[in-house]
């Protein structure tokens, strides 16, 4: 799996697009610009709020709550697994992750070898 940084948002099909947002009255607002009409639509059509371990999808976009504002590594990690939990993630050719402004970079970066993880799956006894 390749992780690479990126200012634009995949159009394609087959793209799981995860938003991870904090509480407030506009959790869209501190998005990186390139996502924030697709979130805040999300936002919108779902009634999305961030409480922690809230998990909504309008389809297009998947919402993951991350509750109060410092939040751990740990916190992160364990949003992230929520997240990509669902089938859908699991057959995705891409997965698009979106943090908040409010994200500190080091729990970003204590995540990024739980993304490259993320679609392992040890199979080799299953019948």
């Amino acid at each position: 799996m390749r992780i690479r940084a990126a200012a634009s948002i995949p159009r394609a099909r087959g793209v799981v697009r995860v938003a991870f947002l904090h509480p407030g009255r506009d959790p869209a607002s501190e998005v990186p610009f390139a996502a924030r009409s697709g979130v805040r639509a999300a936002v919108r059509a779902t009634g999305f709020a961030g409480k922690p371990r809230e998990l909504v999808s309008n389809g297009e976009w998947t919402l993951c709550g991350l509750g109060t504002v410092p939040v751990s590594a740990a916190g992160l990690r364990s949003a992230l697994r929520r997240a990509l939990r669902g089938p859908e993630a699991r057959r995705a050719r891409r997965i698009v992750l979106c943090f908040d402004g409010r994200v500190a970079d080091d729990a970003v970066r204590s995540v990024l070898p739980h993304v490259a993880l993320a679609d392992y799956s040890f199979d080799r006894y299953k019948s």
